[in-house]
């Protein structure tokens, strides 16, 4: 009986959480898209100041000034990630900005940025996303680009 109730007492024993398995942390991977958004951000702003500040101001707040829409709180940025992309390129190509040379990092960078800041809270932009968006957008006519802007929702 003594040696049944050893053996009950050493099987309750495994069973406790002290000899489960561990699982891995579900948080690493969040950790780890947190901080590659946050290192996209810090790269994203230099590149907003260089090439967006001096219309959208340095609060994203835009005005009548310089007829250039708010970036703060704005839905426009807010949308999926292929339509803000779409719609960069365009604003780029269509004001003749010298950023319309961007990379496809720097790109989703300051997307990324745009999308973290004035207010807004969105997710970043990946870099593999903007090729083929640049792809469809520069290979088809400038009448397809303006009816995709109207499509899209454009700049407003």
């Amino acid at each position: 009986m003594k040696q049944l109730l050893a053996l009950v007492i050493v099987l309750v024993g495994l069973a406790s959480p002290a000899f489960a398995q561990k699982k891995p942390s579900p948080k690493a991977p969040v950790k780890k898209v947190a901080a590659e958004t946050a290192a996209s951000i810090l790269r994203g702003k230099p590149i907003y100041t260089q090439y967006c500040q001096s219309c959208h101001h340095a609060d994203g707040g835009g005005g009548a000034a310089t007829l250039k829409p708010p970036l703060s709180n704005t839905s426009h940025l807010m949308t999926s990630r292929s339509k803000v992309i779409l719609r960069m390129l365009m604003h780029l190509r269509r004001q003749n900005i010298n950023g319309g040379d961007l990379t496809d990092q720097q790109l989703a960078d300051v997307l990324t940025y745009l999308r973290n800041s004035f207010g807004n809270k969105g997710l970043a932009v990946p870099a593999s996303e903007v090729p083929q968006i640049r792809k469809v957008l520069f290979l088809k006519s400038t009448h397809y680009e303006h009816s995709a802007a109207d499509t899209m929702g454009g700049w407003r």
